[in-house]
């Protein structure tokens, strides 16, 4: 269904600042290279 989570991402670190930053790099990443959106008329 549209909305409906396609995957989960997990990153460990060593504290809060650096997790946050790796996991946005991360996020980023995977919307740039890894995910292709298309739009389809009802």
């Amino acid at each position: 269904e549209v909305g409906d989570d396609i995957m989960y991402v997990l990153v460990g670190g060593d504290i809060r600042p650096h997790v946050i930053d790796a996991l946005q790099f991360l996020v980023e990443k995977i919307k740039t290279e890894c995910v292709t959106e298309i739009e389809q008329k009802a």
